[in-house]
Formats: structure tokens, C-alpha cells, sequence
């Protein structure tokens, strides 16, 4: 085992939730539960999704949950729709009736003394509440959203593939989360990468490490049909169990060498091949003219990509679907990567890629270039305070939204 291996494991067993913090993270669950069902349906159901849900959130990541009910969803079901379709298409539909819901609980939220500051915030893809609440002297940062599946789907498939596929899988996200968050690249809404991008990407890197393993294998032990430690693969290009587990401290430094090195313009992840070609429909109208496809190759709904061009990752519940659309900052998260890994490798201890104490504690230490701090550090903490308990902290006092609905 590399050094960076036994660092990364011990980063991940440290950020674990303190048996004394499960309960009181219940009781803040089930009190949102109370408040939501009292104000929109008795029969809505409202799950935890998100990095909270499988056990790759940091001490500082907030929890995410997704309420649904038929009343969220009556537009799209009055007019026909299929529960099924793309989540994507449903929004375009159900957008106000989200936008009402979440002004209808966040206005609950602020007469509830349990609750710190609220703000419903309505102007973007996915309307959502964004709130904290302390129970117990224990304060949690709480994202609330409407009428959404994907989280829960997304959150199935990754405690699949943390608990039968890729056990590295929930150690590698941490830490790759902790170095974005303090490079200042992990949120979507300034450009970055969001923590199910960063986990799907890591799958795609982990297949592709456990492919050439596997075809190693293959080629030593010649037309044997008895693979000791191994199990044929899926043919959705998931692997059904591990070849053999790899090194997290190769697999994190190899995972951050590559990622740098992706040309955004013509690779994409995804969970049969990695770095495979991008499709057109992902390009900006200007990449695709740059791309020499002929025009017969265009999307046939145009082109909805922004400038400038995003990096790809597959969606795993639909391949057609790319889970970066949103993140704009791309180049400077993939410089990061290299950055990171710059003169570091496996034998390198952890606190050379990020500060291990303030990711434990709560502390981000972030590089403000967009707002004329290009050379400066601002230290930030969740609600302007350090929390009773370390890391368990409200939203960053800096966290940029669109303007709320007051």
C-alpha cells in the first residue's frame, strides 16, 4: 500500500458521521418531513439523495433532498406525459408548479424558529429551497428540491457501485471532492464540477483501470476460461464485481492525470469507454464547425451547448444526457487536476493535493480569481461561524446564488 493510499483511506474513515451525530441527523430528516407533508400533501415523499444519502459527503457538504407527489407533477400528467421520460423534458412542463412549491415550504421554513436563514431560489434549472436547521446543537446545511427523480436514481446506482463494483469508489470521491472544493471548483453554479459528475467520472476511470487489468490477466493466463478474482462484464459496460481492487493512491493520482489531460473539444467518459468521441449533440455550434463534421452529423434540434465548450460525462441512467452541461469553468477544473498532481505521486502524502485539516474542520481555503482576489486566500466558513461540532456547519457565507424570492 502506497503512502497516499493509507492517507486517503484514513481521510475517508475520518470524515465518517460520529455515532453521536446519526440520531440528530435523523430527527433534522424527520422534522423536514413533518413540515413539508403539513404544507404540500400528507403522501409526498421526501428522500434523502445526494453524496449525504451514500456516504461520500464531507464534514462541510449539506444535504440534499427530493420531494415528489402527482401535485407536483399534475401538468405533465394532465397532458399525458410518461413518468418515465427524460427529467429534463418533465421540467420544462412542471417548472411553476417547483417554483410554487418552493416558495410555499421555504415560507413554512422561516416561521420554524429550528431553522436558520432561507432563501427559495427560483431562477434557475431546478428550482430549491436552501436552508439550515440545528437540532441538538447539531447544524446541517439542507438543499430542498421539487418534483426530481434523478437524484434518487443516481443515488441507487452509486450504492451499487460503492457496495459491488468499485469499493474504492466512496474514498477516491472524497477526496477528489475535498481537493475541488478548496481550489474553489466544486459547485456547478460557479462552473465547476458537482459531486455526481466527479463520482460517475471516477467509475468511468476505475472501468477503464479494471479493463486493462482484466485483459492483462487475460493475455498471461492465455485461453483459460477460469479467472480466479474476476467476473465477466455487463454489457451496459458496468463491471458485475471487482478484477481486483487497485491502490487508491495510483488510482487518485492516475484519476487526476488523466482528467487533465481530456480534450473537451473531442473526448467525453463514459462507462464503457474512456475518452470516447464527443457527440455532436454536446458540441457548441462553433466546436462542431471546428470539429470538420459534416453538417448531416448536426443535432436536429440544434444546438443547445453554450460557449464555451463543456466537458462530457455520461449520464449513467441515460446516455444521452451530459452530466457537465452546467459547468462552464471547465479549463480551470482540469488545470486544477494537473496543478494537483504536479510533482506529486502515489508515495506523496494526501496534505500535498489539499489542506487535510480544514477539509475535516469545515474551513475552505478558496482562490477568488473571478472577483479581483486573484492572489489572495479568503477563509470561509458555513454561516459566517465555525459550528459547535467541527465541519457541521450551515451554508457558506460566500455561496453565490441567483437573486431568492423574498
Amino acid at each position: 500500500m502506497t503512502q497516499l493510499a493509507r492517507d486517503i483511506d484514513i481521510f475517508d474513515q475520518t470524515t465518517l458521521p460520529d455515532e453521536d451525530e446519526v440520531p440528530d441527523r435523523r430527527a433534522t430528516i424527520r422534522h423536514i418531513k413533518s413540515l413539508v407533508r403539513r404544507e404540500l400533501h400528507g403522501d409526498a415523499k421526501v428522500q434523502v439523495f445526494g453524496s449525504s444519502r451514500v456516504g461520500t459527503d464531507l464534514p462541510t457538504s449539506d444535504v440534499d433532498i427530493a420531494v415528489n407527489h402527482d401535485i407536483i407533477w399534475k401538468r405533465w400528467l394532465d397532458q399525458g406525459g410518461d413518468r418515465n421520460a427524460s427529467q429534463d423534458v418533465i421540467n420544462e412542463v412542471i417548472k411553476p408548479d417547483m417554483i410554487h412549491a418552493a416558495r410555499k415550504v421555504a415560507a413554512a421554513i422561516r416561521r420554524d424558529p429550528k431553522f436558520g436563514n432561507t432563501v427559495a431560489i427560483t431562477r434557475c434549472r431546478v428550482p430549491l429551497v436552501r436552508t439550515s436547521c440545528e437540532i441538538n446543537e447539531l447544524r446541517t446545511g439542507i438543499d430542498i428540491v421539487f418534483g426530481q427523480k434523478n437524484g434518487i436514481a443516481a443515488a441507487k446506482w452509486t450504492d451499487r457501485m460503492i457496495e459491488s463494483v468499485h469499493p474504492e469508489l466512496r474514498p477516491l470521491t472524497k477526496s477528489v471532492k475535498a481537493l475541488l472544493k478548496q481550489k474553489g471548483l466544486g459547485d456547478v453554479s460557479r462552473g465547476g464540477l458537482g459531486s455526481h459528475a466527479v463520482t460517475c467520472a471516477l467509475v468511468c476511470y476505475l472501468n477503464h483501470v479494471k479493463r486493462q487489468m482484466k485483459d492483462g490477466q487475460e493475455g498471461k493466463r492465455g485461453e483459460k476460461e477460469e479467472k480466479r478474482g474476476e467476473k465477466e462484464e455487463k454489457e451496459d459496460g458496468e463491471l458485475d464485481a471487482e478484477v481486483g481492487t487497485v491502490d487508491l493512491g495510483e488510482a487518485f493520482v492516475g484519476f487526476l492525470r488523466e482528467m487533465g489531460k481530456i480534450d473537451v473539444e473531442k473526448e467525453v467518459l463514459t462507462l464503457e469507454r474512456w475518452r470516447a468521441p464527443k457527440p455532436s449533440a454536446w458540441m457548441t455550434e462553433d466546436e462542431f464547425a471546428r470539429s470538420g463534421r459534416p453538417r448531416t452529423s448536426a443535432p436536429d434540434g440544434g444546438f443547445a451547448a453554450k460557449d464555451p465548450p463543456r466537458l462530457g460525462i455520461a449520464d449513467p441512467a441515460d446516455g444521452n444526457r451530459n452530466l457537465c452541461a452546467g459547468s462552464h469553468d471547465v479549463q480551470r477544473v482540469l488545470k486544477g487536476f494537473r496543478d494537483a498532481v504536479y510533482n506529486n505521486g502515489p508515495g506523496s502524502y494526501l496534505t500535498r493535493f489539499f489542506n487535510v485539516e480544514d477539509a475535516l474542520t469545515g474551513t475552505t481555503l478558496i482562490d477568488d480569481e473571478d472577483d479581483g482576489l486573484s492572489s489572495s486566500k479568503r477563509e470561509r466558513s458555513r454561516g459566517g461561524e465555525r459550528a459547535d461540532r467541527p465541519g457541521k456547519i450551515a451554508k457558506m457565507e460566500g455561496t453565490r446564488l441567483p437573486p431568492p424570492d423574498i
